[in-house]
């Protein structure tokens, strides 16, 4: 691999982020990137496809700032997108060859990698924000499929900058002990600490007009996210809670997973703030995912002192330390019969909001861009001189 060049005397280091996933988490970390980034002199370009949860135009424009330069690449068809992101991407290398090119989400990853031509791979950096092909062992055709291209393209980037500890540990365990990996945890965003500052609110815990706990589940109706889960526990405890999910997905899923008859208030796709009014007034995050990367509205419960039920699966454990911030259940069962258990145990959910409370600085957003500009430098897709004058010598990752 050929050694990272320099951006040239007096010019800012430059980065070009491609994502397909412009949406719930993975919008957040990449807006809390880019603007930090620009922030601190560096020449910023983010390359992206629409998701159905992806904000209007001028809602992104104010998550990235004025100084991030936005450029869309395809619509709502993901195997279109594919072809779009990877022209995309191919024409950003070309106009931009000192540039760093930072691929976000698994469809991301495969068409910037899928386009690099062997003297680009040096500068290209990967981010999977939770592999597409798990859980393993890889079962479906699709599973399979995700994890054969992920080892094919394993050799064309620098490596792989991990959200977590678990996404680290699949890089190595799945995709190959040869690809350079390494692990910046997710944060959350600023947002989110400038929301908390902006008035108390009625706090975690609090009770509507009609005197009951609100439960919360957020993100997208999919397999991934295990709904069916979230339907059994708000059945089960319909007497004693309110259970709302933010997000959405295919009419399909949410027929098959959260159909009308069941007690759960679906959302659909709500704006980050308003996201953030509700997670203030929850009792519960109820996360029952069979895989995650490192979920960011995880971190977020944790921050504003949400406690949260989640399963004992990858990413989870990043998050969720059992029975000081959240508790960490085996199986479906043990998740609904937990969710009964905080809801009902004043004391025990009183001491989990205080865990909250006391580790969420785990997540403290400030050294989150620094620790990402140091993470470049140790994949070499950014040359020592550069990290230097952007984020200071001699500082550990």
């Amino acid at each position: 691999m050929s050694a990272p060049r320099r951006s040239g005397v007096g010019t800012p280091p430059s980065v070009v982020h491609v994502t397909e996933a412009m949406g719930a988490g993975v919008l957040q970390m990449l807006a809390e990137l880019s603007r930090g980034q620009a922030d601190l002199g560096w020449d910023v370009e983010v390359v992206y496809s629409d998701r159905a949860e992806t904000p209007a135009p001028g809602v992104l424009r104010d998550l990235f700032g004025p100084r991030v330069r936005l450029v869309r690449a395809g619509g709502h068809d993901r195997r279109r997108n594919l072809l779009a992101l990877a022209v995309a991407a191919r024409a950003a290398m070309r106009a931009r060859p000192a540039a760093v090119v930072h691929a976000h989400s698994t469809l991301a990853g495969l068409a910037v990698r899928a386009v690099t031509r062997r003297g680009d791979r040096w500068r290209v950096v990967y981010t999977p924000h939770g592999f597409a092909f798990l859980p393993l062992p890889a079962r479906s055709l699709r599973q399979r499929g995700v994890l054969l291209a992920e080892r094919v393209l394993a050799a064309r980037g620098a490596g792989v900058l991990a959200v977590g500890p678990a996404e680290a540990a699949w890089v190595t365990d799945a995709v190959g002990p040869a690809v350079p990996v390494v692990s910046v945890p997710n944060t959350v965003s600023r947002a989110v600490v400038e929301h908390r500052r902006a008035g108390p609110g009625p706090g975690p815990g609090s009770r509507d007009a009609s005197g009951r706990p609100l439960v919360l589940g957020v993100g997208r109706v999919t397999r991934q996210k295990a709904p069916w889960v979230f339907a059994a526990a708000a059945r089960e405890l319909a007497s004693a809670a309110d259970f709302v999910w933010v997000g959405d997905g295919d009419p399909q899923d949410r027929a098959r997973w959260l159909p009308r008859d069941v007690p759960v208030e679906v959302t659909g796709w709500l704006d980050h703030h308003e996201v953030l009014d509700l997670l203030g007034r929850a009792r519960l995050l109820l996360m029952p995912s069979e895989w995650e990367g490192m979920p960011v509205t995880l971190m977020e419960a944790c921050w504003v002192g949400v406690p949260a039920v989640v399963r004992d699966a990858p990413g989870m454990a990043d998050v969720v330390v059992d029975g000081v911030n959240g508790v960490v259940a085996q199986d479906d069962a043990a998740i609904v019969r937990e969710t009964a258990d905080v809801l009902q145990d004043e004391a025990r959910w009183a001491s989990l909001r205080d865990g909250c409370l006391a580790t969420r600085d785990r997540f403290d957003p400030a050294t989150y861009v620094s620790r990402v500009g140091r993470a470049y430098g140790a994949l070499g897709v950014l040359g020592a001189q550069d990290v230097a004058a952007v984020h200071g010598r001699g500082r550990a990752l």
